[in-house]
């Protein structure tokens, strides 16, 4: 799609009872963007109502290595990850 691509999210409590949900559009139209998107607004979200533990689970193993500082981003999502870093706390 030229337009862009949309993500989300849903952060549940313990009990499974949905605390936050929430979508987004970017005119980026990398997958690996628009994962990172993903887990940076939900640990956004996470952190304005309060929550301070957060399990982030995604469907996308790249992601989750680019966030883990396990596997390098591509040049075009280095200032993500390092967003994505300083909500994590490193």
């Amino acid at each position: 799609n030229r337009d862009g691509a949309g993500f989300g999210g849903l952060i549940r409590n313990n009990a499974g009872n949905a605390l936050l949900a929430y979508i987004g559009k970017s005119n980026c139209r990398s997958v690996i963007m628009q994962e990172l998107y993903s887990i940076m607004f939900g640990m956004k979200g996470a952190a304005t109502t309060g929550i301070q533990k957060l399990d982030v689970a995604t469907d996308s193993l790249r992601a989750a290595h680019i966030v883990k500082n396990i596997e390098a981003p591509p040049w075009y999502a280095r200032d993500q990850r390092d967003r994505l870093l300083i909500y994590r706390g490193q």
